[in-house]
């Protein structure tokens, strides 16, 4: 039998659907990803590398936050890039190798991503949280995907939610920078504490939540078949809920909520 709050919502509600949320860290941020150019066939060293991710607009500002947070990552993606297409990669092979990569990287940085001090962690929520409502405003379908799996290679974007999935991705790698090198050395369980799952509920309630949506959110077979327009909003109110948290709370949920993408 599920333990639940005193207000008689289930304490494990929120973690229910983490395995299917792929709302924070890397699921998310290396959708901005599309860096894979046709001129790479004519043009392949580390340099046209360089070019080409300098030259896309929308990517530019994080795979430059990346370069200056993580330079040792970075040279290895530009150059197993470059050897792929002078080994003769398509263009989609090239995109589907540079979002692994990417997104690989990202993974690896978990941990110093929920140690970022308070204000970093916060632009990161923030970020997402504005990607996620111009994905509902613009396309229920894409945001109810992104909700349940994350964003793919190729994956095109509305013009607010590519801005605000590339504002994400540098608030992502300057966090963690933030969080390796001036760590907030907070303590996060594998378990989510009672305290906090109640708060969250308590918050995505006060965002919109009612009690069909947590009955479907926390039963993951209705879940799996809800309508992408609830699925976009449980998705929304859940990143927009934890903002809404008490700093030292928030922070301690943003870091548990980010450690459950080693379970994906």
């Amino acid at each position: 039998m599920a333990v639940r709050s005193r207000g008689g919502d289930p304490v494990w509600a929120v973690a229910l659907g983490i395995a299917l949320l792929l709302l924070l860290a890397a699921g998310g941020v290396a959708g901005a990803v599309y860096f894979a150019k046709t001129s790479f066939a004519n043009r392949t060293s580390p340099e046209a590398v360089d070019a080409a991710f300098a030259a896309d607009t929308d990517s530019a500002a994080l795979v430059q936050a990346m370069q200056e947070t993580y330079p040792e990552d970075y040279a290895k993606v530009r150059e197993a890039i470059s050897l792929s297409a002078r080994r003769g990669a398509s263009p989609p092979a090239l995109q589907a190798q540079t979002f692994a990569l990417m997104r690989n990287a990202a993974l690896a940085h978990l941990d110093e991503l929920t140690q970022a001090p308070h204000a970093e962690l916060a632009a990161f929520i923030a970020a997402e949280s504005r990607m996620i409502e111009a994905l509902e405003a613009d396309d229920l379908t894409l945001c109810a995907r992104y909700i349940m799996r994350g964003f793919g290679p190729g994956e095109v974007l509305p013009p607010d939610a590519k801005i605000a999935l590339a504002e994400m991705g540098v608030a992502q790698w300057r966090g963690a920078a933030a969080g390796r090198d001036r760590p907030a050395k907070r303590k996060i369980g594998a378990v989510l504490p009672p305290r906090d799952a109640e708060a969250l509920v308590a918050a995505m309630r006060r965002q919109g939540m009612d009690d069909r949506d947590l009955e479907v959110f926390s039963t993951p077979h209705l879940w799996m078949r809800a309508a992408p327009a609830q699925q976009c909003s449980v998705g929304k109110w859940l990143v927009a809920a934890v903002g809404a948290l008490p700093p030292e709370q928030a922070d301690r949920v943003a870091g548990w909520l980010i450690l459950q993408k080693r379970l994906n």
